[in-house]
């Protein structure tokens, strides 16, 4: 008898073998797993019970008590109904579930992925020492695209899906092609699907290559360069776009990319062609996993890897830009101011001198707009007549804009100022983010006193309305050491701090907790200086702000 032969007869006699159980109620019959073993009379007949047995437990159809005890019984009738339409069909020479082209057909990917889901959902949720296999193995290389505070992100190639995160980091999974060695086809595809690849961590630079060139349109070495950034410790996931979906072991490298001028102009205009596909996300964004209008990021593994450090090792990745800026000095820090009659604020800190420029309401509300921008603040209700784009450039699309535009430029360019900056029909402002700030009656500050150990700042940026976007008001709070919390409550009180021993004494250490620990905090949100320390000893703080109660 053939192989073939042998296996319809040992199925076809499993299937009288199987225990029996009523539709309605518990009556059921049991069966003896040796009693089975013997009437199939087979030298293979243990193993046959065997991997019958654990297909049955997979799926939870056997009664355990009555399986500790060597006896087969199904725990429900539907539980029968399974078994037995499992064995039925390989009691039968090629008897199928689905149809021959099933899983080729493209028509078919939606249910084939259901199906998979569940299958390796229960497989990783019911490891018995919760450390489930994974069948799917994936090399990443992604791109760190870095404009400002701003950080470029694509679309997954797979459908919209309401449960999933729908924007990664620009790159994707390695390809066999993407090796140039000299193993065989498959030798790489055998590398590639183990959990130690030798193949991959050569390969993955031509697959961000490719990946870049066909998701951004840009070409390694005239477009842009990169540079190796970090290895994620490898990740698991039941995950995987359309069918390709399964219990997955991902690795991952990120690289850090910086373009040329070239490629930023070429980058910037693929984004303005393609906005829902590519989008910026702030830091915060990517901290919280969204942006303010709901999308969402793909960025679970980073966040695992990284931990509490995510914030704190994605601020150190460097710009990516490739257009310098035109006022990138600390003598070319600006105060934007807070209307169109007040002046700015130009120079570096401690030395700014005022500078008013004749502006109109369109020139202010530019200039305000593409200050949040430059920052890396959130936008709500953006003009269907600007296009954002990242790093601080914008495109206006309105002929009588862009006109108006460059009249503006014009005023400052008087002033021998040049505060706007345009490259290839977008505009930005000139000056680096750090350099950027914004009049200090723009902001307010809320302040809890605390333990011996400091009290805490709130610090609020008001929102703003302009015809270009509504400017999102921002937070952010931090803590402050003791002696900045005297001062503060000695300022509130009404009293002169220049009277007070306690803090004339510590007058150096307040200066130095005021610069290393007061200011860069403040400066996160666009605020020169929240405490004036003038030579007199009489610290103050910034007039013109709004304290909460």
């Amino acid at each position: 008898m053939s192989n073939q032969a042998s296996a319809t007869f040992q199925m076809q006699k499993l299937l009288s073998l199987l225990p029996l159980h009523a539709e309605e109620g518990r009556l059921h019959d049991l069966v003896s797993e040796d009693a089975i073993i013997e009437q199939l009379d087979s030298s293979d007949s243990a193993a046959i019970v065997a991997v019958m047995r654990r297909i049955f437990e997979s799926f939870s159809l056997l009664d355990k008590h009555e399986l500790s005890k060597g006896n087969w019984a199904f725990v429900s009738f539907p539980a029968s109904l399974m078994a037995r339409s499992l064995v039925a069909a390989w009691a039968v020479p090629n008897q199928r579930f689905v149809d021959e082209g099933y899983w080729e057909d493209l028509a078919f990917v939606e249910e084939q992925r259901v199906l998979l889901h569940q299958l390796e959902i229960g497989r990783k949720r019911y490891h018995p020492a919760n450390n489930a296999m994974p069948i799917r193995f994936v090399h990443v290389a992604w791109a760190v695209i870095r404009f400002g505070n701003a950080f470029l992100l694509h679309h997954r190639e797979d459908k919209q899906r309401p449960d999933s995160k729908q924007y990664v980091l620009p790159g994707g999974r390695l390809r066999p092609s993407d090796y140039r060695g000299n193993k065989l086809p498959a030798e790489v595809l055998k590398d590639l699907s183990s959990e130690k690849s030798c193949v991959a961590s050569a390969s993955l630079p031509n697959t961000l290559i490719r990946e870049i060139e066909e998701e951004l349109h840009l070409q390694h070495g005239i477009h842009y360069t990169f540079e190796p950034w970090r290895t994620i410790k490898p990740y698991r996931a039941v995950e995987g776009g359309g069918n390709m979906h399964a219990l997955t072991r991902y690795e991952m490298n990120l690289y850090t990319v910086k373009l040329t001028s070239l490629g930023e102009t070429c980058l910037l205009n693929h984004i303005a062609t393609n906005p829902k596909q590519l989008l910026f996300f702030t830091l915060d964004d990517l901290v919280q996993g969204k942006r303010l209008d709901g999308r969402t990021a793909y960025l679970d593994a980073l966040h695992e890897d990284m931990g509490e450090e995510f914030k704190e090792l994605f601020a150190a990745i460097p710009d990516s830009s490739g257009t310098s800026y035109t006022l990138a000095k600390p003598e070319s820090a600006v105060d934007l101011p807070s209307s169109k009659e007040r002046p700015f604020l130009r120079g570096k800190t401690g030395k700014e001198c005022k500078v008013l420029v004749p502006l109109d309401d369109f020139d202010w509300e530019l200039i305000l707009f593409l200050g949040w921008c430059v920052r890396g603040f959130s936008l709500h209700d953006v003009s269907d007549d600007v296009l954002v784009l990242g790093g601080g450039w914008v495109k206006l699309l309105r002929d009588e804009d862009l006109k108006a535009a460059k009249e503006t430029t014009n005023k400052l360019a008087k002033m021998d100022w040049p505060l706007l900056q345009f490259s290839d029909g977008a505009l930005r402002l000139g000056i680096k983010p750090e350099y950027t700030y914004f009049s200090d009656s723009l902001f307010s500050y809320k302040y809890e006193q605390s333990t011996n150990e400091g009290g805490w700042i709130d610090l609020y940026l008001k929102e703003q309305k302009t015809r270009f976007a509504v400017l999102v008001g921002q937070q952010h709070g931090f803590h402050i050491p003791r002696n900045i919390a005297n001062v503060i409550e000695t300022i509130h009180a009404g009293k002169d701090t220049s009277s007070m021993p306690a803090i004339r004494d510590a007058l150096k250490s307040i200066e130095k907790q005021n610069s290393d620990e007061v200011t860069p905090n403040v400066a996160l949100l666009g605020l020169r200086r929240l405490i004036k320390m003038p030579n007199n000893g009489k610290i103050s703080i910034v007039l013109s702000m709004q304290k909460l109660n």
